[in-house]
């Protein structure tokens, strides 16, 4: 689904450092999944354009922080989102975080990018 003003779709990919793509690799590169995520919507929506946004701060937990970030890229972002892919949650387990606290902070990331933005999730 594109926005109706444009028809470039445009995703952000949000939250921890699944997102920004660390993983064990010894040369230390990140590979974030937005880069297979954009092969295939491009594929798919042929020929209209795609940006795929990545916004993965590595070791940030949903609670306290991702709300006030996930506003700010929002609302700073020159043309809406119609989508955001949020992918957190990992850190804040490892922490010790309850997964009732969690699933509430996560949900509350939902509904802050439809009402911020009015994009789906």
């Amino acid at each position: 689904m594109k926005s109706k003003m444009s028809s470039t779709l445009r995703v952000l990919c949000f939250c921890a450092s699944l997102t920004e793509g660390y993983t064990l690799q010894e040369n230390g590169q990140f590979h974030p999944y937005s880069i297979r995520l954009r092969a295939l919507l491009e594929e798919h929506c042929k020929p209209d354009p795609v940006v795929v946004d990545t916004a993965g701060v590595s070791g940030e937990k949903v609670v306290p922080t991702m709300t006030e970030r996930l506003d700010k890229l929002l609302k700073q972002s020159s043309k809406p989102y119609d989508w955001v892919c949020i992918l957190g949650g990992t850190n804040d387990l490892g922490m010790g975080a309850s997964a009732e606290k969690l699933l509430s902070h996560l949900l509350g990331l939902h509904d802050r990018a439809k009402q911020v933005a009015g994009c789906l999730t």
